[in-house]
């Protein structure tokens, strides 16, 4: 799911307008796209482990698309330095529609703590 009900609740005007995009799509890329992602989408544990920068993820509930808070939790637990950010929402894309205040929040914490002396970025 995209966009769960309480999205489309409280926010009717802009979530029309992400719709409306998804409905306008040229058919073919887009069915090969979704296509390679349910099919072909390999898991990140194995790469996830490698990395050696700061990582931020953003966790939704009810996000049938990708993984959940939990899902989430365990691969950053592989990697040294890994944040996990609960937001709400029920949807792929509903926390950017209902809670962009922690999702702005946070990423300036990562940003402004990724600045500090021994820690990179690149």
């Amino acid at each position: 799911m995209l966009i769960g009900a309480e999205v489309i609740a409280a926010q009717p005007d802009r979530t029309a307008e992400v719709m409306a995009a998804f409905t306008r799509a040229r058919r073919e890329p887009m069915r090969a796209a979704m296509r390679s992602m349910m099919l072909r989408r390999p898991g990140l544990e194995a790469e996830a482990a490698s990395l050696r920068l700061p990582v931020l993820m953003f966790a939704a509930h009810g996000d049938g698309m990708g993984s959940g808070p939990d899902d989430i939790r365990d691969v950053a637990a592989t990697m040294p330095d890994a944040r996990v950010v609960e937001v709400a929402g029920a949807g792929h894309l509903a926390p950017l529609f209902i809670d962009v205040d922690t999702i702005h929040d946070r990423l300036l914490d990562f940003w402004v703590d990724a600045q500090e002396p021994g820690r990179s970025l690149s």
